[in-house]
């Protein structure tokens, strides 16, 4: 894979878990895309706890999926 193929991955992911993860806070939201430049902005402004948290934690049914 070269950088431009992985780039357009990440946006593709991004775009598509912003539209079907029902809970904001666990996806960063995506705002705009610029392939000249190579430039993604997207923002995460979350304060509670991520999704790493949940599956660190030892409670293993906070970490699935409902």
């Amino acid at each position: 894979m070269n950088v431009c193929q992985l780039f357009f991955n990440d946006w593709a992911r991004l775009q598509f878990l912003g539209e079907v993860v029902p809970h904001p806070a666990l996806v960063p939201c995506f705002y705009a895309g610029d392939k000249a430049h190579g430039l993604i902005v997207m923002v995460d402004m979350s304060t509670g706890n991520g999704l790493h948290h949940l599956l660190l934690a030892d409670a293993a049914e906070e970490a699935t999926v409902q």
